[in-house]
């Protein structure tokens, strides 16, 4: 192999001097600058996440607010109970309520089959039909709503005695609960 010029060892000098700045920044510097454009891009993102979740810290007041006034109107529709067992017993209760609140009479009760979140019960009443009008209007008017899904009224002594007489009155309810926040 014949040795180099002088001119030639320069040229060569040159090319391996430019090889090794494109491979220092190839390997050096560029990975460098990309971390820096990475970390810029990621400080953008947590800038606007940070932001947005100033604006969530600050809507919490009124979003208590607005849970609460949600609470309270649900409250018109849904009894607050533990289980199925004790709303099917507040429903009882408040019909026990309302039957002697108009003069009637309780015979019995049963349960009925109820989608989730609601709660069914059979009642056998014995009352006028004055006191029925009132018993209907006290149900309808109180909260939570509960629902009348059947009614069946019977006067079979009216065919004996031949006059009006107590009525023997059957009553399918429905109530909406929900289950109860334990504190």
């Amino acid at each position: 192999m014949r040795a180099l010029s002088k001119r030639e060892a320069r040229l060569v000098a040159v090319l391996i001097l430019i090889a090794a700045l494109v491979l220092g920044d190839w390997l050096v510097v560029q990975p460098l600058l990309d971390g820096f454009a990475d970390r810029a891009a990621a400080r953008a993102q947590l800038t606007v996440r940070y932001a947005a979740n100033e604006r969530l810290i600050g809507a919490v007041p009124r979003l208590v607010r607005e849970a609460a006034r949600r609470d309270a109107a649900l409250g018109r529709y849904v009894l607050p109970a533990r289980d199925a067992g004790s709303a099917s017993d507040a429903l009882r209760q408040r019909v026990q309520a309302a039957t002697s609140a108009v003069g009637g009479d309780f015979r019995g009760s049963e349960d009925g089959p109820a989608s989730p979140g609601t709660v069914t019960t059979r009642v056998a009443l014995r009352l006028t039909s004055e006191q029925l009008d009132r018993l209907m209007a006290l149900l309808e008017n109180a909260r939570p709503l509960i629902t009348v899904t059947a009614l069946s009224v019977g006067a079979d002594d009216a065919l004996v005695t031949g006059r009006a007489t107590d009525l023997d009155v059957q009553l399918a309810l429905s109530l909406a609960y929900h289950p109860a926040r334990q504190r």
